[in-house]
């Protein structure tokens, strides 16, 4: 048995299109064109914000939007021992010192209360990342944070089309925090292969990315030819993350039976409109996950593992306030079921069901027998 799964990044004739429409106005070899001003309006009606600034990768739009912010040396800013190991890397990068909380319970995103026992005289801002299709608690966060007179800066790479409902309405992920990311990344739901952007509503944000990165040319570009192939994924976002979503719940409606030593993570709030990038996958043991993993591949299921914990990062470059003993669970037994598995028709939920029973089976069984 070999799944077949979509081929990425996306090849349609759009794209060809829209990049060959590039190429002909000539200015795709120019500092500012055409593409760049149509993908800066387009992601800002996208996702509900006053001001996009475009850029190079997701990881450069959270450094970005950490100088943004003003963080500087002494700083402290409030992340997930469960994140991408990239945004700490962002926040030492300039100058400040990350204090690492624990995720929730049963999830995968950053825990509130965490958040607040975290909170010290050296607070400057909180990176809160929605991660494998499940929302962190960001309208809270806000609150929180303008209580506080921090930053949020919200970490949407992952998450590109995702809606979470405040007070009855719809918004963006993205669009809650001060600051929002986006990745472009080449594995990522819109791709350019690189790229990513800070999102703002702040007139004061949008002035210092213009001070900080403008000299007079733009230090973190992102190429023509990139924003001309990302522009035409826009509008078809909304399908491809409804196939996802759709896998997603039927995977869940029968993971109790056909994978009952795996908890599949996904989002439970019915005012969600999520996006999955990958699904997360807690196996029943840490001696399983490498045997998890190459059955998977064995069987053409791209499952990997997920983001490693950071709780043995050294005291000396971070502060922990808790035993951060969820974000260990799940650095130690977290697989992650990559998107283009994901993105199959709806005729084929069954074939996805039965390989990976195949796969958590065939690794159970492994287990049980040492020979």
């Amino acid at each position: 048995m070999n799944f077949q799964i979509a081929s990425w990044p996306p090849a349609g004739p759009e794209i060809a299109a829209s990049v060959a429409a590039a190429m002909a106005r000539g200015d795709w070899g120019s500092y500012v064109s055409l593409a760049h001003a149509e993908l800066t309006e387009k992601v800002a009606e996208f996702f509900q914000v006053g001001f996009v600034r475009l850029c190079s990768s997701g990881t450069c739009a959270v450094e970005m939007a950490l100088r943004a912010a003003n963080v500087n040396s002494g700083d402290e800013v409030i992340t997930s021992a469960m994140d991408y190991p990239g945004n700490v890397r962002c926040i030492e990068a300039v100058g400040g010192k990350p204090s690492l909380v624990d995720v929730a319970a049963g999830g995968v995103v950053i825990d509130i209360d965490q958040v607040m026992a975290a909170a010290s005289p050296r607070t400057r801002a909180v990176i809160a990342s929605h991660l494998f299709g499940q929302p962190a608690p960001v309208a809270k966060l806000r609150k929180l944070c303008d209580e506080r007179g921090w930053i949020l800066i919200e970490d949407a790479c992952q998450v590109p089309g995702m809606k979470i409902d405040q007070d009855g309405e719809p918004r963006s992920a993205g669009s809650y925090g001060h600051l929002g990311t986006l990745s472009f990344g080449g594995s990522k739901p819109l791709t350019g292969g690189n790229g990513g952007a800070v999102l703002t509503d702040g007139v004061r944000f949008h002035s210092r990315l213009k001070m900080l990165y403008d000299r007079p040319s733009d230090t973190h570009p992102l190429s023509a030819l990139q924003a001309a192939a990302i522009l035409p994924q826009l509008e078809h976002l909304a399908r491809l993350n409804s196939l996802r979503n759709a896998t997603v719940s039927a995977l869940c409606q029968v993971a109790a039976t056909r994978f009952p030593t795996w908890k599949l993570i996904h989002h439970q709030e019915p005012t969600t409109q999520s996006c999955h990038y990958k699904l997360a996958i807690l196996i029943s043991a840490a001696d399983t996950r490498s045997r998890v993993v190459d059955a998977a591949k064995a069987f053409g299921i791209p499952l990997g593992e997920g983001f490693r914990s950071l709780h043995r990062m050294s005291n000396n470059r971070c502060r922990k306030s808790t035993l951060l003993e969820h974000s260990i669970a799940l650095g130690e037994r977290l697989c992650v079921l990559d998107h283009r598995a994901l993105m199959i028709d709806p005729s084929r939920h069954v074939e996805l069901v039965d390989t990976l029973a195949a796969v958590h089976d065939s690794t159970c069984q492994a287990r049980a027998d040492p020979t």
